[in-house]
C-alpha cells in the first residue's frame, strides 16, 4: 500500500483527488492552512487527517514514509512542505498531472470548463450519465447532493472532469484541463476571471483556444452560443454544436417557468421543441442543462431518456443549496463570487422564492474572498450585480499575506446600491455580522449567503441563532 502526501488537501479539486486515491486504497495524508465544510466533512468522513498549516513538521513526523506527494497551486516556490519535498527528493506531481498520468487514459474523458457553472454542469452531466445506466467515474470541485463525494471511480467507460483554468502549480503553469485528455468538452461561458494570474482578458481568452485544440476530434464541441466563444473557438475539424439563448444556436432555451419544487424548461433541441423538469432553479441551470442533454443526445442516448435523467439531478453542495427554513426564515448557501454569478444567483432565488410567494424580502450577504472579488477590478461591475436583494450586507475583503494594493472599494458599492433603493450594510467581523442579522432579519426573509469560502462561519452560526439555540 503506497503512501501519498496532499499540500493543500483541502481545495475543492485536491479534496476530491484525496477521497479518490484513498477509495483506491492508498494511505492519504494532507495538510492545508484552511479548512471547513463541504471539503472538510468530505475529508473527515473518509478517514483522511487535516495536518495544520504548511510545516515541514508535519511530514518529518509521518509515521510512514511517503512514496509520492501532490502539490497543490496553493503552495508556491518558498512553501516550507513543496520545499522539504523537493529537497528530499520525494516524487512529486500537480493534481491534474497526476490524473492524466495515472487514470484519464483509461477513459473517454467529458471535460466541463468555463468561467460560470463548472461544477453545477459537471456534476449534472456526471448525475445524468449515471441515471442513464453508465456508472460514470467522476472529479468535481464540489460535492454533487445526488452522490454525496465529490470523486468517484468505476470501471464505466467515461469520466467526468470539471476543468478549471486556473494554473496548475507553481512548476507546473498550465490551466488544470490542459492535462484532461477531453475526448468531448462543453465550454459554458469565456468572461474575465482570475485577475490575480492573468494579465488581461486576451491572455485568459487563449486559455479556451488551448483547450479546444486539445479535443479528441471523434468527440464534441459543446459551446455556449456567444460572440467571445464564437470567435474563438475556430477549429473546423471536429463537430461544434452551439447553445443558448438565441434561435441561431443548434439548441436553446424558450423560457422557465415553476411548477411547485421543479422548474419547467421549455426548449428547442435541433429542430424540435422540448419540454423538462428541474430540480433546481434559474436561467443558469436551464443552460447548464441544456448543454448536457444536447451532449448526451449527441453522443447517441436516447432524447427521452435523458430528459428524465436531468430531471433526477439534485444539485451541489453549496450552489444555491436551500439549507431549510429556520422558525419562518430561509437560508441559501451559495458559491458565487464573480459579479455575473452573483447577478445571475440573485435573479434566480429572486424568481424561485420571491416572486412565487414562498418568501417576502431577499438578504444578500456577501463575502469578497476569490483573489478576484477582493480586488478593485469589478467595481462598476458589484455595483449593479446585487439589483433584486432587497437589503445588502456585505464584509470588507478577506485578509490574505498578499499585501493587495487594490481593494476593493465595499462602501462604495454599497453607496451605489443604497442610490437603488436598497438597504445596505457593512460588517467587520462574525460578531458584528450577526448584530446586524439578530436586529434586522424578520418572519418570511430569505437569506443568501455567498461566499467562496466560509464566510467565517457566518452561515452557521445564523442557522443557530434562527434556531434559537445562540
Amino acid at each position: 500500500m503506497k503512501n501519498v502526501y496532499i499540500v493543500g488537501i483541502c481545495g475543492t479539486a485536491m479534496a476530491s483527488l484525496a477521497g479518490l486515491l484513498k477509495s483506491k486504497g492508498y494511505n492519504v495524508f494532507g495538510s492545508d492552512s484552511n479548512a471547513y465544510p463541504p471539503m472538510s466533512d468530505m475529508l473527515k468522513n473518509q478517514g483522511i487527517e487535516i495536518l495544520k498549516g504548511y510545516k515541514r513538521e508535519n511530514l518529518q513526523n509521518l509515521p510512514v514514509k511517503v512514496d509520492f506527494a501532490i502539490i497543490g497551486n496553493v503552495a508556491r516556490s518558498d512553501n516550507e512542505e513543496a520545499r522539504y519535498i523537493i529537497d528530499n527528493g520525494i516524487e512529486y506531481y500537480s493534481m491534474p498531472s497526476f490524473m492524466e498520468k495515472f487514470v484519464l487514459s483509461d477513459y473517454k474523458t467529458l471535460v466541463v470548463a468555463g468561467t460560470h457553472g463548472k461544477s453545477s454542469t459537471t456534476s449534472m452531466l456526471a448525475s445524468a450519465l449515471y441515471s442513464l445506466g453508465e456508472n460514470p467515474s467522476f472529479l468535481v470541485g464540489a460535492v454533487p447532493l445526488n452522490f454525496g463525494v465529490s470523486f468517484r471511480l468505476t470501471d464505466g467507460r467515461f469520466f467526468v472532469i470539471e476543468g478549471d483554468e486556473y494554473d496548475t502549480a507553481f512548476f507546473d503553469k498550465v490551466p488544470k484541463f490542459m492535462h484532461y485528455l477531453p475526448y468531448s468538452a462543453i465550454i459554458t461561458s469565456v468572461e474575465f476571471d482570475h485577475a490575480d494570474i492573468y494579465s488581461d482578458f486576451e491572455v485568459y481568452k487563449e486559455q479556451f483556444v488551448r483547450l479546444s485544440k486539445i479535443v479528441n476530434r471523434d468527440g464534441l464541441l459543446v459551446l455556449k452560443d456567444d460572440e467571445i466563444i464564437q470567435s474563438i473557438i475556430v477549429r473546423d475539424d471536429i463537430k461544434k454544436i452551439f447553445y443558448g439563448e438565441r434561435k441561431e444556436s443548434n439548441s436553446y432555451v424558450l423560457g422557465t417557468s415553476y411548477r411547485g419544487e421543479l422548474m419547467e424548461v421549455k426548449a428547442v433541441l435541433g429542430d424540435k421543441e422540448i419540454v423538462y423538469y428541474l430540480g433546481v432553479y434559474g436561467l443558469q441551470n436551464a443552460l447548464n442543462s441544456l448543454s448536457v442533454i444536447t451532449l448526451l443526445v449527441s453522443l447517441g442516448f436516447e432524447e427521452d431518456r435523458v430528459l428524465k435523467a436531468v430531471r433526477e439531478y439534485r444539485g451541489v453542495r453549496r450552489r444555491m443549496e436551500f439549507l431549510g427554513d429556520y422558525n419562518q426564515t430561509g437560508v441559501i448557501d451559495d458559491f458565487a463570487h464573480h459579479p455575473t454569478a452573483v447577478r445571475i444567483t440573485i435573479d434566480a432565488v429572486r424568481k424561485a422564492y420571491i416572486e412565487t410567494g414562498r418568501y417576502k424580502r431577499l438578504i444578500t450577504l456577501f463575502e469578497p474572498r476569490s483573489n478576484t472579488s477582493r480586488r478593485n477590478i469589478f467595481f462598476d461591475e458589484y455595483s449593479k450585480a446585487f439589483l433584486g436583494s432587497d437589503v445588502v450586507v456585505m464584509s470588507k475583503p478577506y485578509k490574505k499575506a498578499d499585501g493587495l494594493k487594490d481593494e476593493l472599494n465595499v462602501n462604495g458599492v454599497l453607496q451605489n446600491l443604497a442610490k437603488c433603493g436598497i438597504r445596505v450594510f457593512c460588517g467587520g467581523g462574525i460578531d458584528e455580522l450577526l448584530g446586524f442579522i439578530r436586529e434586522n432579519v424578520r418572519k418570511d426573509d430569505l437569506l443568501l449567503f455567498m461566499s467562496n469560502g466560509d464566510f467565517g462561519g457566518l452561515v452557521k452560526e445564523t442557522v443557530t441563532l434562527l434556531k434559537g439555540e445562540r
